[in-house]
């Protein structure tokens, strides 16, 4: 079995020992990608994102003398490659056309053209504030209510523990409620 040690215990991974690994795996991880989705997108983010998991599990500073076989590098990207196959999915489901038989039941729901056309302009004053909101509550609810993130993962992002994201979310929404209704004058 073939197999690399990324560095000797102690010592974070080069830059050399990642392009080698790279160029080693590189076939073999395009091949595993490719049996989950045939877009070449979809392909270089899921290796990109298994190679960004490979560095940071085996340059994390107690990660010495570990080895990379490629059994685990095809472990990964079958992990990442399901990752993404689940959020494409998620978003799927949330998107609705104008061409959706689904606009049909929407316009014979509770609801009238005008309150469709507050939500509309809600959305336009959402759009219009979003730059004055400070980067973090951006980032909070763009990973959340857009990408879809876990708690885990936008601690991950923020540094900060998955325990503290609710509340940061909570304070990001209250903000941005505060400015649509200063925009609002209500």
């Amino acid at each position: 079995m073939l197999g690399w040690a990324l560095s000797a215990p102690g010592e974070p991974a080069g830059q050399a020992d990642l392009e080698e690994i790279y160029h080693e795996y590189k076939r073999l991880m395009y091949a595993v990608a490719g049996k989950f989705t045939h877009d070449p997108e979809d392909q270089k983010d899921i290796v990109q994102t298994a190679m960004e998991r490979l560095i940071r599990i085996f340059s994390a500073p107690g990660a010495g003398g570990r080895s990379l076989s490629a059994g685990y590098v095809v472990f990964t990207v079958r992990s990442v490659s399901i990752d993404l196959l689940r959020r494409q999915s998620r978003e799927a489901e949330r998107r609705v056309s104008v061409e959706d038989d689904r606009l049909e039941e929407l316009a014979a729901g509770p609801g009238t053209l005008e309150d469709l056309l507050s939500l509309w302009d809600r959305r336009d004053r959402l759009w219009d504030l979003w730059p004055r909101l400070p980067a973090e509550d951006r980032v909070l609810l763009e990973g959340k209510y857009i990408l879809d993130l876990t708690d885990e993962e936008l601690a991950g992002i923020l540094a900060c523990k998955p325990a503290s994201i609710r509340m940061k979310l909570t304070r990001a929404r209250r903000r941005a409620a505060a400015l649509l209704s200063e925009r609002s004058g209500t």
